[in-house]
């Protein structure tokens, strides 16, 4: 974009007769204050992406260094080859007959647009007041339908999978689950565009068990398949309908890094029958938020155990500690050591325990005898037994018990339904001492888009300064600055049309956006100033400045435009990731650079009418004599 200027000026200036060598001296010496105000505002807004850190960083810093490094070596170009090349390639008597013939549908076109153009920038120039309103409520407009526009952290994306988790009781065998998980899978196979299954049995980590299964389904790379949502769709009722079994399913790509399903609400406290029932509410809860699917917790009530009280008065009267009694029940169930055996210079520890089906009946348990002082005594008599169900894993956050509701969502996006769950989840009553957290993909929402937005004021703060430096003016940065809302006419129906939801790659074309349509501001004004101190009249200069400044914008934007189109259709791969942060661009780009073209003038307007009206053009005058 700063060659598009530089040679553009250079071209106006050889069509006003001007000898080529000369023509690139005057345009390259009249635009480089734009071309270096433009590029400090693209400086200006990368440069603290890309010196951010964790995971901001992490994603985006190289292609934010890449950012600024080309757009700094562009400046150089712009600067220096392309005056040279401009100045010694093409005629000096303007284009040729072919030129004139290839581009004549082009020139028709602009031509009309350029006559329109300034009908209307002479309109708004005539009446400023009208214009503003016009442009604000536009404005305002685009930022009231900006709740139609969901929220996700990261975009989703159809990688033509499709897993299905799923949980049998605790008490399962794995016969057991394993023809539960061959139902499922003969089901899968029968319907049209899979290619193939992967099943895992028992799980990993903390969630293994014999009683759990994960299904992986692989689609068909074909057009005409469904995607893997909506493949998806179909099965959850179906396994919601098989008895003795819990499931959920998850289509589409990663998050981000974003582990588990998308909403997650960790409730924390101290007793387990407490977060329990707290769970049971927030589960029922979220069951009837629309969009939300595969409720479910990560509390399980475990396998049958049986726990054992001491009796510790009696224990001490026969001398008989709780570590005795561990230790010796321990060593009835592994084993205790009796000796060494010893063969071919090999030792092997002798242990010596109950049979195996004395170990699985419960009913014997109580009669086990146990040495104490007064001779032997049974199990039931030094300790009271009860038949409870033990959890089979007991989870902490921040030293503190906790359990954590979880659920899919399917059909919105997570940012709409944490809306309505974070309403609802303020209604349900905590004891003291006890309190809800998100974690998963609205954790990260809230922790990546508030580091992105604190990017993004920065970014605008910073293009601010650096635009005041260069121009000498605050007063015409901030009018500047005003390109920067003009955006959001284009960037919410552009996201809107698209049904694309905002996320983290949209967020950061946000960003790209106030380095952008800023800079055809900047060309405006810059040339306006230029006129203004030739002797032209304020309205008049910044009408002429449009009428010049046309062709450099609509060149730089198209280009801009037209190579984010493929970026915006998700061609390639992960394109889908990043296809937001093109549609953004393209949006706002699109309403931020012609609107400029329209807004600026009534604004540039009223400052010189303010400015006049304060006595600036009574002491510019005494300056100069």
């Amino acid at each position: 974009n700063n060659s598009i200027l530089v040679i553009e000026n250079i071209i106006r200036y050889k069509e006003m007769g001007y000898h080529p060598i000369e023509a690139a001296e005057r345009g390259t010496k009249e635009i480089a204050i734009a071309v270096l105000s433009t590029t400090a505002t693209n400086l200006g807004v990368f440069i603290p992406v890309a010196l951010s850190g964790g995971r901001m960083g992490q994603m985006f810093n190289p292609f934010a260094m890449t950012v600024v490094f080309s757009t700094l070596f562009s400046l150089w170009v712009a600067l220096t080859f392309t005056p040279m090349l401009a100045a010694r390639i093409g005629s000096s008597s303007g284009p040729s007959k072919l030129s004139r013939f290839l581009t004549g549908w082009w020139q028709w076109l602009y031509n009309g647009f350029d006559d329109l153009h300034h009908v209307l920038v002479k309109g708004t120039v005539g009446h400023p007041f009208l214009a503003i309103l016009i442009f604000t409520g536009l404005t305002a407009g685009s930022v009231a339908i900006m709740d139609r526009i969901g929220f996700q952290f990261f975009p989703s994306s159809d990688e033509g999978q499709v897993s299905i988790s799923m949980e049998t009781s605790a008490s399962a065998s794995l016969a057991m689950t394993d023809r539960l998980v061959r139902q499922i899978e003969e089901h899968v196979m029968e319907q049209k565009y899979v290619k193939g299954v992967d099943v895992v049995i028992g799980g990993s980590g903390s969630q293994s068990g014999l009683n759990r299964a994960t299904v992986r389904v692989y689609l068909e790379d074909t057009p005409e398949r469904p995607s893997s949502f909506q493949f998806a769709a179909p099965l959850r009722p179906l396994l919601a309908a098989l008895p003795d079994m819990k499931s959920s399913v998850t289509a589409g790509g990663g998050r981000g890094g974003v582990r588990g399903k998308a909403v997650q609400i960790v409730i924390r406290g101290d007793e387990v029958d407490v977060l329990n029932d707290t769970a049971m509410k927030v589960m029922a809860m979220l069951r009837e938020v629309e969009g939300v699917v595969d409720v479910d917790l990560d509390w399980r009530t475990g396998r049958p155990e049986i726990r054992m009280i001491p009796d510790r008065l009696r224990m001490g009267r026969l001398n008989f500690s709780s570590e005795n009694l561990s230790d010796l029940l321990r060593g009835y169930v592994t084993g205790l050591k009796a000796g060494v055996f010893r063969e071919g210079g090999k030792e092997y520890d002798i242990l010596v325990k109950l049979s195996a089906e004395e170990v699985s009946s419960p009913f014997q348990l109580p009669d086990l005898p146990f040495p104490t002082s007064a001779g032997f005594v049974s199990l039931q008599d030094l300790a009271e037994l009860k038949d409870t169900m033990g959890p089979t894993q007991i989870l902490r956050k921040d030293r503190q018990r906790s359990i954590t509701v979880d659920a899919n969502v399917y059909g919105t996006t997570v940012g709409e339904v944490y809306q309505v769950i974070d309403r609802k989840l303020k209604e349900i009553p905590l004891p003291p001492g006890y309190r809800f957290s998100y974690s998963g993909e609205i954790q990260s929402i809230q922790d990546n888009f508030g580091t992105l937005g604190f990017s993004l004021g920065l970014a605008v703060l910073l293009t601010f300064l650096l635009i005041a430096a260069i121009l000498e003016s605050f007063v015409f940065a901030f009018v500047i600055m005003l390109t920067v809302p003009l955006s959001i006419i284009g960037v919410v129906p552009a996201l809107i049309l698209t049904n694309t939801p905002m996320s983290i790659y949209g967020l950061m074309g946000v960003i790209m956006l106030v380095g952008l349509v800023v800079n055809n501001a900047i060309v405006i004004i810059d040339y306006a100033e230029i006129a203004r101190r030739e002797g032209m009249d304020p309205d008049e200069a910044i009408i002429e400045a449009c009428k010049v400044r046309l062709r450099p914008i609509l060149m730089a934007d198209a280009t801009s435009v037209i190579a984010m189109v493929p970026l915006a259709m998700g061609v390639g791969a992960g394109g889908s990731y990043r296809s937001p942060m093109a549609i953004v661009s393209i949006g706002g780009l699109i309403a931020g650079g012609v609107l400029a073209l329209l807004a600026i003038p009534p604004v540039y307007k009223l400052v010189w009418r303010l400015k006049k009206r304060f006595g600036y053009q009574v002491r510019e005058q005494s300056i100069v004599g």
